[in-house]
């Protein structure tokens, strides 16, 4: 069994057939799933779809005997959405924390210098309000982290942000930097770890597998981004958490180990990281 520590069941992609994808997930051997809210909407139906009516609404859709992995949510912005982040929405969405014991992790939020599609200093002052939040909440947050095309800009300014909240802990979702990133993030004594999606799998990403590779076995996860980023395997179709598989069974070759040893190791990290070990209703 393995749990996917990142997807967005939310997203349109879904609307059609969620309880399917839900139940699919769960057949091929996912056992939980952290359904990532990434603005205003989506972390409102994050929070909706990791309550228990809602679970009580997928087994009507699909009988009683459903199948189904347990399902957590997240509170967060999106550095696309940035403009968002108010002071008024981040206490709506601690209130979301305190009420409900399945929002796990704070995010998605970051820092996108790539697009840019709000100004960086909105996209830094939006963090910086995800990570008081997480001060006061204790949960950990989930990074993205996107450099433009000829710049390491954004992953320095994410460094120094880190280094400015020295109790909050991250999981570096998406993980796709090189080796000198991935150090200087595991270094920092709080207990950051890395995610590890699709990308991990594509032809071009052999970089990527040597760092995959090296890290230490208790500071790595995996992870869909479902609907986006499918793995090579099912290059072609729409991403969704059943395909996570696929991703752990590359980490076990990178890694020279069986696919259960992935499975155990990123099973144990996301457990303890994320405080699942059991059911939170």
């Amino acid at each position: 069994m393995l749990i996917d520590t990142h997807c967005h069941l939310m997203e349109p992609h879904f609307k059609a057939d969620v309880a399917s994808v839900l139940q699919n997930s769960a057949l091929a051997g996912v056992s939980k799933l952290l359904n990532i809210g990434c603005h205003l909407e989506g972390s409102r139906d994050s929070d909706c779809m990791c309550r228990p009516e809602y679970l009580k609404e997928i087994e009507g859709i699909l009988g009683d005997n459903a199948i189904l992995p347990q399902i957590y949510g997240s509170q967060g912005i999106h550095p696309h959405d940035s403009n968002q982040t108010t002071d008024e929405v981040m206490g709506d969405f601690e209130k979301v924390i305190r009420s409900n014991k399945r929002i796990v992790v704070i995010g998605e939020t970051g820092l996108d210098y790539f697009y840019m599609n709000q100004p960086k200093e909105m996209q830094l002052s939006s963090l910086r309000k995800h990570m008081v939040l997480a001060e006061e909440t204790g949960l950990p947050v989930s990074i993205h982290c996107r450099d433009a095309a000829d710049s390491l800009e954004a992953r320095k300014d994410m460094l120094r942000i880190l280094a400015e909240f020295p109790k909050v802990r991250c999981v570096m979702h998406c993980f796709v930097q090189d080796q000198e990133y991935a150090d200087a993030v595991l270094a920092m004594p709080v207990g950051h770890i890395l995610s590890f999606g699709g990308v991990v799998t594509y032809p071009s990403s052999e970089a990527l597998r040597k760092v995959a590779s090296g890290v230490p076995v208790d500071r790595f996860v995996v992870e869909t981004d479902s609907p986006y980023l499918t793995p090579q395997a099912f290059r072609g179709k729409r991403n969704e958490p059943a395909f996570v598989v696929a991703t752990a069974k590359v980490l076990a070759e990178v890694r020279g180990v069986e696919v259960e040893e992935i499975e155990r190791l990123t099973n144990g990290t996301a457990e303890r990281f994320f405080g699942i070990l059991g059911s939170n209703y």
